[in-house]
């Protein structure tokens, strides 16, 4: 499988970490590879990573054994590899928000794509990462909500370091009220598509 760039094994739950080392030894030039609801955790995730290093989208979503450690390994990668570009953490319960904090401060130069839609623990705290003192993240595209506890200060934060996004997705965040939507007006200058479907404190204001 030496020319496989593309590899999908979503939906497979009897895979897991122990199938990492397979992966990194005979799919070592994959860019693209969607592990959505397998078995896979933090140790198989290092151990993947520590091989594909030209990957650049990683689909971990409803991954339930990836946790902090396994967000470690991303930072890392971002760190070091800096080619990672898109990453999907949708449904996966797992991690804190002081690993999502770190991951977005180590990518925020690399990332152009994360989807944290449905990760259900997340407060305001692991979005705090998006926030940059001077410059902006290379982001072009951030999904949050579907659960996330994110609030009116997580919106500053994304409209202060976010400048470059083009698409925006945010359904049911339900604890962002109309201050929190008017921090984004006029600074997300490059954004043309934008979801806050079900979010109930949005007025008509």
């Amino acid at each position: 499988f030496a020319r496989c760039r593309r590899l999908d094994l979503h939906g497979l739950g009897r895979v897991g970490d122990a199938s990492m080392a397979h992966v990194r030894r005979h799919f070592g030039g994959i860019v693209e590879l969607d592990l959505s609801g397998t078995g896979v955790g933090d140790a198989g995730l290092w151990d993947l990573l520590a091989g594909c290093r030209a990957l650049e989208g990683l689909r971990l979503a409803d991954c339930q054994r990836v946790g902090d450690k396994g967000l470690e390994g991303i930072s890392e990668n971002l760190r070091t590899v800096r080619r990672l570009r898109r990453v999907d953490l949708s449904k996966a319960r797992c991690f804190s928000n002081e690993a999502l904090l770190d991951l977005l401060e180590r990518g925020g130069g690399v990332l152009h794509a994360i989807d944290l839609k449905g990760c259900a623990q997340l407060t305001s705290l692991g979005v705090m990462g998006f926030r940059r003192g001077v410059g902006t993240m290379q982001l072009r595209r951030l999904e949050l909500g579907g659960g996330a506890r994110v609030g009116d200060s997580a919106m500053g934060w994304i409209a202060s370091g976010c400048k470059l996004l083009d698409t925006l997705v945010l359904p049911k965040c339900v604890e962002v009220t109309d201050l929190g939507f008017e921090q984004l007006s006029g600074k997300l200058t490059r954004l043309q598509t934008l979801n806050i479907a079900r979010c109930a404190q949005l007025s008509s204001r």
